[in-house]
């Protein structure tokens, strides 16, 4: 069986609102990307340091289309962002290269439609044709990618015929982390740790299981 995954390391972030450029993630990426194709054999496709909106949405929607009936897998690191409405209900984005995120009293938001909505990401995953998806996601806010009505989508739709991993950074209040001097960020260190073939089983594999250990 085929496996296909897209590794998303996004660096470069307008000077304007509250999106900074960041260090590490075009690296982490990388890093990810290597072990995935040299153990894993995953047919892969990086983006990493100036991504836009329209690059990245296209590439989430080519990796669904190319892995139908196949493995698949989502690697993000970059700003994510929770945004709060006027009435106080809390949703979550995937920050691309052309997002534009400002305050607003004590409130984040969106300027214009220049990001990955996860409640969008959460729709194509409750529809997706595939053998197995993994989805890890190394930025601030991540919790929010795992809401209860996609749990309850999947189940509504009776989707045993596949299998679903997410693992997220943070909680849905927390901020992602890389620690000054570090070569990866917390997250995408203990990933790649977890991803040494010393942690193999028998067969040379590595399940989700034992990545979540």
């Amino acid at each position: 069986m085929a496996r296909y995954a897209l590794v998303v390391g996004i660096a470069d972030y307008p000077k304007a609102g509250l999106l900074s450029s960041l260090r590490r993630t075009a690296t982490d990426a990388e890093a990810i990307t290597r072990i995935l194709q040299e153990f894993g054999h995953y047919q892969t496709q990086p983006l990493t340091g100036k991504v836009t909106t329209e690059q990245l949405s296209q590439e989430i929607k080519n990796l669904f289309e190319r892995a139908k009936n196949q493995e698949a897998l989502i690697y993000f690191t970059g700003h994510g962002v929770k945004l709060t409405s006027n009435l106080g209900i809390d949703s979550g984005i995937l920050a691309a290269s052309d997002s534009i995120v400002r305050k607003v009293g004590d409130r984040a938001v969106l300027e214009g439609e220049n990001a990955v909505k996860l409640n969008d990401l959460n729709q194509l995953v409750s529809q997706a044709s595939l053998s197995s998806l993994v989805v890890l996601l190394d930025c601030c806010h991540s919790e929010l990618v795992i809401p209860q009505d996609l749990v309850d989508r999947l189940t509504a739709f009776n989707r045993s015929d596949v299998d679903i991993f997410f693992m997220a950074a943070c909680r849905k209040a927390e901020e992602a982390i890389a620690k000054a001097g570090a070569t990866h960020s917390v997250f995408t260190g203990a990933l790649l740790e977890a991803f040494a073939q010393t942690q193999a089983d028998s067969s040379g594999a590595i399940t989700c299981g034992r990545v979540f250990d």
